[in-house]
């Protein structure tokens, strides 16, 4: 059986329009994105476990992080304003991250900016980092949804 390896340019990431509702933007020259999701266990373990211990199935304080870097440049400086501002006002705003691999399926859910960066070295462009923390699970605690984006 042949492996089919993905590749990172068709990782991307898109941010809601602020006017057109489902409409979303592409966070423009990413050069690095990773998301980690994370969920939280219950422990049900009781005397008669005979000392095995058990876990509440489930998904409890699931939550995803997301971190981006890139480089800036004038065609996606107003994209960046807008992180900065999401970040300075603490604002929820839903996000889509591609899948890796597929090409309709997306990790959408609302998230808060929490942290961003631009730096400029003397020589060499400037970059910008930012970090994303989820603030809502996907629909029926599913993170990965299937669908088609509407792109601007």
């Amino acid at each position: 059986m042949a492996v089919t390896n993905s590749k990172g340019r068709a990782f991307l990431i898109y941010r809601e329009d602020d006017t057109t509702a489902d409409t979303y933007n592409l966070v423009g020259a990413t050069t690095e994105l990773s998301y980690t999701m994370n969920n939280d266990t219950v422990d049900i373990t009781t005397k008669d476990d005979a000392g095995v211990r058990q876990l509440l199935e489930g998904l409890f304080n699931y939550a995803v992080t997301v971190n981006c870097s890139g480089v800036t440049n004038t065609a996606d400086s107003a994209l960046n304003n807008v992180l900065d501002t999401d970040m300075m006002g603490g604002t929820h705003q839903r996000f889509a991250i591609t899948r890796p691999g597929a090409t309709t399926e997306y990790l959408i859910s609302k998230y808060q900016v929490t942290s961003f960066e631009e730096s400029a070295p003397d020589a060499d462009a400037v970059r910008y980092n930012f970090t994303l923390e989820s603030a809502g699970g996907g629909a029926n605690n599913n993170p990965f949804i299937t669908t088609t984006l509407s792109i601007n």
